[in-house]
């Protein structure tokens, strides 16, 4: 069981890594090239990365329990990642607020906040979203 676990973490992480990828591009790019706030732009990335996430760990990390309709799967995501986004972008503001040297750096300033979201995202995707169950 805690090889399971550990693997399933390992790939979560490899999603996470990809959708963290996503997330500092697209802030690049909504920010620095299309003139969004640092803000603004950060809405566009983490709904952008958070997508990308869900499809990614339906068809991998969790792909032994994808069984679930989409349509109700896709909002228990939405769900948890509307909780851990609260902790990703209340970081994020703190973190480019108080520094000047992340507000100059955003993608170095989503780090923080993601990660703590990453823990957050886990535990709930692997226990509420992807179930080891068949209740729905």
């Amino acid at each position: 069981m805690e090889w399971l676990l550990l693997k399933r973490f390992s790939r979560f992480t490899a999603i996470a890594a990809v959708a963290f990828c996503i997330d500092f591009s697209t802030l690049y790019v909504f920010s620095s090239m299309l003139g969004l706030t640092l803000l603004e732009a950060r809405l566009v990335s983490m709904s952008m990365a958070s997508t990308a996430a869900w499809y990614g760990n339906r068809v991998t990390t969790f792909a032994d329990r994808a069984w679930r309709r989409k349509g109700p799967q896709w909002f228990r995501y939405l769900s948890v990642i509307g909780i851990s986004s609260i902790f990703n972008y209340g970081i994020y503001a703190i973190v480019v607020s108080l520094s000047s040297w992340m507000a100059k750096h955003p993608p170095a300033a989503i780090a923080p906040g993601a990660l703590c979201a990453m823990l957050i995202n886990f535990a709930c995707v692997n226990l509420w979203v992807f179930p080891d169950d068949r209740s729905d």
